[in-house]
C-alpha cells in the first residue's frame, strides 16, 4: 500500500437552500488521534459544506488510514435530496521515492472513484491530480514539503471550495435537462395521423363531433401548457450552466495566476461545459419546433370547435325563433277567434231576446239558433285564420328586411 506524509481527507458537499442571508458555522471534532472540522457556509442559494480530517502524526502513514478518515467524514454528513454534488480531496506530502500514481490509484480505490488521471497539474508547489467524473469526483494534491503544505493549505481549501461548487452546479443543471428532455420529447409532436385528419377535413364542420373536438382541445391545451413550462425550465437550466461555467473559468484563471501555472487537466472541464451548453441549445431549438407544431394543431382544433359551436348556436336560435313565431301566430289566431266569438255570442243573445218579445215576425222568416251558431263559428274561424296569415306574412317580410 502506498504511503503519504500527514495525509488529510476532505469532503466538499453542496446543497440547495432557500435562505438568502449569508451564514458561517464551524464545528471541531476529535476522536483518538483523528482531528477534524466541519465548516458550513451559506452563500446565495447554496449551502457549502467542508469536512476536513487528519491523523495528527506528521510522518509517513499508510493510505489504509484513509478508510478510517472516510468513515468518520461520512458520519458527519447526512443524506439530502437537494444535494448538488460532492468531491473528495486527498492531500499530504509526497514521501521521497514514492510514485505519485500509486498514491492516486490507492486513494481512488478507497474512495470509490474511477482513476482517470494520467498526468498532473502544478499549483503552488503541489502536483494536482483530478479523478472521476461528475459526482464521483476527487482531487489528489501532493506537496513537496510539510512547511509548504501548512503555509498554503488553508487558502487552497477556500479556492477548491468555490471552484468545485461551480463545477457541480454545471453538472447538476445539465443533469436536470437530461431528465426532463425525454418527458418533453414523448408527446411534444402531435401524431402524424391526427395532423392529417385535421388538415384533410372538408369544410363541412357541422359533421364533426363537437364533444370529441372539445376533448381534444382540452388535451392539447394541457400539453401545451406543460411543454411551455418545461421549455422555460430548460432555458433556465441553460442559463445556470452558462453562468457557473463562466464562474468556473474565472476562478480557475485566478488560481492559475496565483500559482504561476496553468491547469491543463482542470481546464478540460471548460470544454465539457461548453459541449453541454451546445447540447442544451440544440435541444431547445428542436423542442421549440415541436412546440410550434403543437400550437398550430391546438389553434386548428380551437377554430373547428368555434365554427361548430357557432353553427349549432345558429341552428338552435333559428329553431327557437321559429317556435316563437308559431306561438305568436297561434296566439293571434286564438285571440281573434275568442274576440269574434264573444261578439257573435252577444249578438245571438240579443236576437233571441228580441224574438221572444216581438211575435209579429212570420215563422218562415225566422232563422234557427243552430244555424246562427254555425254561421258564428265559421265567421270566427275565418277571422282567426285571416289574422294568423297576416301575422305570418308580416313576420316573413320583417325577417327578410333584417337579413338584408
Amino acid at each position: 500500500m502506498a504511503h503519504l506524509i500527514y495525509p488529510h481527507l476532505c469532503l466538499f458537499s453542496y446543497v440547495l437552500r432557500d435562505e438568502t442571508q449569508d451564514s458561517d458555522e464551524r464545528e471541531s471534532f476529535q476522536k483518538d488521534l483523528i482531528a477534524g472540522t466541519v465548516y458550513r457556509y451559506g452563500r446565495g442559494d447554496t449551502e457549502q459544506y467542508l469536512i476536513t480530517s487528519a491523523i495528527e502524526k506528521q510522518e509517513s502513514q499508510s493510505l489504509d488510514n484513509l478508510k478510517l478518515l472516510k468513515e468518520i467524514v461520512l458520519a458527519k454528513t447526512g443524506s439530502c435530496d437537494r444535494e448538488l454534488g460532492r468531491s473528495w480531496l486527498v492531500f499530504g506530502v509526497l514521501p521521497e521515492g514514492e510514485d505519485p500514481q500509486n498514491i492516486v490509484r490507492s486513494s481512488c480505490e478507497i474512495l470509490g472513484i474511477e482513476n482517470l488521471s494520467d498526468s498532473a497539474d502544478q499549483w503552488q508547489g503541489a502536483k494536482i491530480f483530478e479523478c472521476g467524473l461528475e459526482n464521483q469526483h476527487g482531487i489528489v494534491a501532493l506537496y513537496s514539503s510539510l512547511d509548504e503544505m501548512k503555509a498554503i493549505a488553508g487558502e487552497a481549501l477556500q479556492e477548491w471550495l468555490y471552484l468545485l461548487q461551480f463545477r457541480h452546479k454545471v453538472n447538476w443543471a445539465y443533469g436536470n435537462t437530461r431528465q426532463i428532455k425525454p418527458l418533453l420529447s414523448q408527446h411534444l409532436f402531435p401524431k402524424p395521423s391526427s395532423i392529417m385528419s385535421l388538415t384533410m377535413q372538408d369544410v363541412e364542420v357541422s359533421e364533426l363531433d363537437l364533444q370529441n373536438l372539445t376533448q381534444d382541445l382540452k388535451q392539447n391545451l394541457t400539453l401545451l401548457s406543460q411543454y411551455t413550462e418545461c421549455l422555460s425550465f430548460l432555458e433556465f437550466q441553460l442559463e445556470t450552466v452558462k453562468t457557473n461555467l463562466e464562474n468556473y473559468r474565472s476562478r480557475l484563471s485566478s488560481m492559475s495566476a496565483k500559482g504561476s501555472h496553468s491547469f491543463q487537466k482542470l481546464s478540460q472541464f471548460e470544454q465539457i461545459g461548453s459541449r453541454d451548453v451546445r447540447q442544451i441549445e440544440r435541444d431547445i431549438a428542436t423542442l421549440t419546433i415541436g412546440l410550434r407544431v403543437r400550437e398550430k394543431t391546438t389553434d386548428t382544433i380551437r377554430g373547428l370547435v368555434e365554427l361548430e359551436q357557432a353553427e349549432r348556436d345558429r341552428r338552435l336560435e333559428a329553431q327557437s325563433q321559429k317556435f316563437q313565431d308559431s306561438i305568436a301566430v297561434l296566439g293571434v289566431g286564438v285571440g281573434s277567434v275568442a274576440i269574434t266569438a264573444s261578439f257573435a255570442a252577444a249578438k245571438l243573445e240579443d236576437a233571441s231576446i228580441v224574438q221572444s218579445v216581438v211575435k209579429v215576425v212570420p215563422a218562415p222568416m225566422r232563422v234557427s239558433p243552430w244555424t246562427e251558431g254555425a254561421i258564428g263559428v265559421l265567421m270566427c274561424s275565418a277571422i282567426g285564420i285571416l289574422f294568423a296569415v297576416l301575422i305570418r306574412v308580416w313576420l316573413f317580410f320583417g325577417k327578410g328586411r333584417k337579413s338584408r
